[in-house]
């Protein structure tokens, strides 16, 4: 008989011990993963898909991530479309699928805005008004589409940087 303090050695693991153990090699497999997962876009690889795959009313399935260094030769911009709401209206609208439009031009103010961090939070109380972007990626020599993070401003908007090169490239 066993006392206390001492380890058994002559006696087999129980179930609930096997299972404990189960479980414990599992969750560490789960964080390995996930902080492999949660690093992976920070190497700057991003996730490229074709140019003629885009569409602008049914996003691919490649999330924002940081751009990788390449020589960016466009911005394919989907064209922004303001439908009026009307009182008591709860039908949404009816879009038609569209492409995006290439915008060629100096995109190095578009790609320095796009590699800023976050901005801290503003201490003051912000506007309550949503600021949206169209959606935007930016192409590469291979027609190779990014869809890129944006870094968000003190309000948690759209970096301001990022909303006005967009706008001067239009």
């Amino acid at each position: 008989m066993p006392t206390l303090g001492r380890p058994t050695r002559d006696r087999p693991a129980g179930r609930s011990q096997k299972v404990m153990a189960t479980a414990l090699a599992a969750l560490a497999l789960l964080i390995v993963v996930g902080c492999a997962k949660t690093h992976s876009g920070m190497n700057g690889a991003g996730t490229a898909v074709p140019v003629a795959s885009l569409n602008c009313h049914a996003l691919p399935n490649a999330a924002p991530d940081r751009l990788p260094d390449h020589e960016w030769v466009a911005v394919a911009l989907c064209p922004l479309t303001i439908v009026p709401v009307t009182p008591g209206n709860t039908a949404a609208p009816s879009l038609a699928q569209q492409r995006p439009q290439l915008v060629r031009g100096d995109l190095r103010p578009l790609v320095t805005a796009l590699r800023q961090p976050d901005a801290s939070p503003a201490a003051l109380p912000c506007a309550e008004e949503q600021v949206d972007i169209q959606p935007f990626w930016l192409v590469d020599r291979d027609q190779k589409a990014y869809r890129p993070q944006v870094p968000k401003g003190a309000c948690g908007q759209p970096s301001p940087a990022v909303t006005a090169a967009l706008h001067r490239l239009h």
